[in-house]
């Protein structure tokens, strides 16, 4: 996906096309499927030869898709944010294609939260919580 042309501000879009073609996400094989204007991310990526010693994704690869997502939300606006607390529960093991979708739920003036869930259709397979630091200095895309 390209960033959508609804996102004007020529550093917003470079910002977003860094985060999208990330060196580890791209390792991964992470693809940003859609975002809205609400803010809602979301991010696919297959688990193919990311799995556990019983078969299930690793929980790394399934943090990071979260934290992919979260990482798309969180920098559509002007400012740059960072994660500084993530926490992830792994409600049903993940196979397959996954998609993480972010939304952010609150914020300050310095902060913000965001809830990510990692799903497989319908189904809720991961739930992950973050909470991002709202750079002051600004930084050149």
């Amino acid at each position: 996906m390209e960033v959508p042309d609804w996102i004007e501000d020529e550093g917003i879009r470079r910002k977003l096309n860094g985060i999208f073609h990330a060196p580890f996400a791209e390792l991964l094989g992470m693809e940003t499927v859609s975002m809205t204007p609400d803010g809602e991310a979301r991010v696919r990526m297959d688990i193919k030869g990311m799995e556990n010693a019983i078969g299930n994704a690793h929980g790394g690869a399934v943090f990071a898709l979260a934290d992919q997502a979260l990482a798309i939300s969180a920098n559509m606006g002007d400012s740059s944010q960072v994660a500084m607390t993530c926490s992830i529960s792994y409600i049903r093991p993940v196979r397959g294609v996954v998609e993480a979708v972010a939304k952010k739920v609150a914020e300050t003036n310095s902060t913000a939260v965001y809830d990510v869930k990692v799903v497989q259709g319908e189904e809720v397979l991961a739930s992950f919580q973050a909470t991002t630091y709202k750079i002051k200095k600004k930084i050149d895309w």
